[in-house]
């Protein structure tokens, strides 16, 4: 009777070590996924307020990340002032035979969704991007306009982010306040794309 006990004592301890070391990893990758969108926020806007991305959806992403972490530079030197310099370059990727770039290290990838967890990184392929971009860049740009979110189904409890260009984000139970659909996620779906 004693060795029953004990045996379920100790199988309530592990049930209840599993069940909460499962919780504490869905946490973390949730905030992992708020981390990365505002690293995203960061770097893209910057390119924002720049000028310098042409491209929506997830190529939009894609040119923020090509962007960000490469490294640029001439491989012949210009021959004239007038010439495009390496570092501004805005085709992606870059084709002007005169320019060399390396990419830096991207680790941890922001360009991943942690939850979703099903994406291998590849930072030369835009479809390994876990996040919508907008649809239509507007100009003349305005301080505050939806950027970016998680994809539909990146979390399966339902829950996303929306990022803003100013960087703050809100997650999607606090845009969507009912099951239909209504508020800032349904924006967010008609202002953003893959």
């Amino acid at each position: 009777m004693k060795f029953g006990l004990v045996g379920f004592l100790v199988a309530g301890v592990v049930s209840l070590t599993v069940v909460s070391t499962a919780e504490s990893r869905r946490r973390a990758r949730h905030h992992h996924c708020r981390n990365n969108c505002r690293r995203l926020g960061e770097i893209a806007g910057q390119e924002i307020s720049a000028n310098k991305l042409t491209k929506t959806g997830r190529l939009f992403w894609h040119q923020v990340r090509f962007r960000a972490y490469t490294a640029a530079r001439q491989k012949i030197p210009a021959a004239t002032v007038e010439e495009e310099e390496a570092k501004d370059c805005t085709q992606v990727p870059c084709r002007n035979p005169k320019h060399e770039h390396a990419w830096k290290s991207i680790w941890p990838d922001p360009f991943v969704c942690p939850v979703y967890g099903r994406t291998v990184s590849n930072r030369e392929d835009p479809e390994t991007i876990d996040y919508r971009g907008p649809r239509v860049l507007p100009v003349p740009v305005p301080e505050r306009f939806l950027i970016g979110a998680d994809r539909p189904g990146n979390h399966p409890d339902g829950s996303g982010f929306v990022l803003y260009s100013d960087r703050s984000i809100q997650e999607k139970f606090e845009v969507q306040p009912t099951e239909s659909g209504t508020g800032l996620w349904k924006q967010a779906g008609s202002l953003l794309g893959d």
